[in-house]
């Protein structure tokens, strides 16, 4: 056999000695602290805060005196609204409402007026050719189309029905929530800060190499369907205390919202 024929014969060997697995459709969905809490089943949404005519027909039996605000804020419609009750005759008690019914933070053993609740997946496309060199398996990966979600949910106080405040009491009421409002949207455009999506895009996009250890008895599709998965994990974990740290950051300098002035300097 000449060489010419020989080497022909070698990439007909190596050419067909490739397997491609069936493209399929990766979910991974993710809490706060970066822990995997859903794969391979898509996230499920919340309806968006109520139109302004229908807030007060929204009462739940879990929350029997919870108002939907009458104050104006600004909602976002990508962005879940809940709202915890607070009872006052006065600003003053109104505030003190917060500090007693608003929402706990553990890790500080402390109670805040407000709270932004998050939860981030993606969805991606993957498809990968492989082949088998015993005793491992080399294969070359391909994550394509990644589709990120998130789901977020900002908690603010309303009044009860049963709150009556002055006209300049209320004034001082709504500038009070709306602060609230705006240091949470701070932190909803922290969360969806598009350069912490594309860095997890590179980083998936980069996964093209990867050698398993060759297993007969498996099946080889899972086989890489399982590792892939593993490393996009990780780098949804990294992603998320990303996020985390820098949402902390936050806080920290503007005093969870008391110092309203560093945001600029936060952001700039």
């Amino acid at each position: 056999m000449n060489m010419r024929l020989l080497g022909l014969l070698s990439v007909f060997v190596i050419f067909f000695s490739l397997t491609g697995t069936s493209p399929a459709v990766v979910y991974q969905y993710f809490d706060d602290e970066g822990t995997l809490i859903v794969t391979n089943i898509p996230p499920g949404g919340k309806r968006p805060a109520p139109a302004a005519d229908e807030r007060r027909e929204q009462e739940t039996e879990q929350k029997p005196k919870a108002q939907y605000p009458a104050i104006r804020l600004d909602f976002k419609d990508d962005v879940y609204y809940d709202f915890y009750p607070v009872t006052a005759h006065t600003f003053q008690e109104a505030v003190m409402g917060t500090n007693m019914n608003g929402p706990f933070e553990a890790r500080e053993n402390k109670r805040y007026a407000a709270q932004t609740k998050w939860k981030m997946g993606w969805s991606y496309k993957l498809r990968s050719n492989y082949r088998i060199e015993r005793p491992y398996v080399y294969v070359s990966p391909q994550i394509y189309d990644v589709q990120f979600r998130s789901d977020i949910t900002v908690l603010l106080p309303a009044l009860t029905e049963d709150s009556s405040l002055s006209a300049h009491d209320n004034m001082l009421w709504e500038k009070f929530v709306q602060g609230l409002l705006a240091h949470e949207h701070d932190h909803v455009a922290l969360i969806k800060d598009a350069s912490f999506r594309q860095e997890a895009t590179r980083k998936m996009s980069a996964l093209t190499e990867m050698t398993l250890d060759y297993d007969p008895a498996a099946v080889i599709e899972d086989a890489i369907r399982g590792a892939v998965e593993a490393q996009t994990a990780k780098i949804g974990h990294d992603l998320i205390r990303e996020i985390k740290a820098r949402n902390d950051e936050y806080d920290r300098l503007t005093e969870h919202g008391l110092k309203p002035e560093m945001r600029q300097v936060f952001f700039r």
